[in-house]
């Protein structure tokens, strides 16, 4: 299984996602090699849409499962205000909700019980230990 990000944003809430994808996808994908996940023939393509609320509705959700590319297409619209008014922990974990529902489709590429349950554990750890990395980081701006 691998992990790839990108976005579809406004302007004022690029700069914060940005810094939650450089966080968020190195981690993920260290995480899916480490486990039962890296024999999944899978690639989860992350792409949030964060726009602000008088654009949303222009922008839509459109997550897709291709079955046949070995891609699940992960485009779910975020909540905007966090990603300008939040604070990092805040965009953070808003980011990482975008990507948990993202489990429960593994199973359409053959992922077992046990598999979409380690994905769930890993995002699990993700809101905690990437919470903790995001405060130092932030930190020291």
């Amino acid at each position: 299984m691998q992990f790839w990000a990108s976005c579809e944003t406004d302007l004022a809430a690029s700069k914060a996602e940005d810094r939650c994808r450089k966080l968020v996808e190195p981690y993920l994908n260290e995480r899916f090699d480490a486990c039962e996940l890296v024999s999944l023939d899978v690639k989860l393509r992350y792409i949030p849409i964060i726009m602000r609320p008088d654009w949303a509705l222009n922008y839509p959700s459109r997550s897709k499962a291709r079955i046949s590319q070995r891609v699940y297409d992960c485009s779910p619209q975020l909540d905007f205000l966090p990603f300008v008014f939040g604070t990092p922990e805040e965009q953070l974990q808003e980011y990482l909700r975008g990507i948990e529902a993202s489990g429960a489709h593994l199973k359409k590429f053959g992922a077992t019980i046990d598999q979409v349950e380690t994905f769930a554990q890993i995002m699990v750890q993700a809101h905690a230990g990437l919470a903790k990395r995001m405060r130092r980081e932030t930190a020291g701006l």
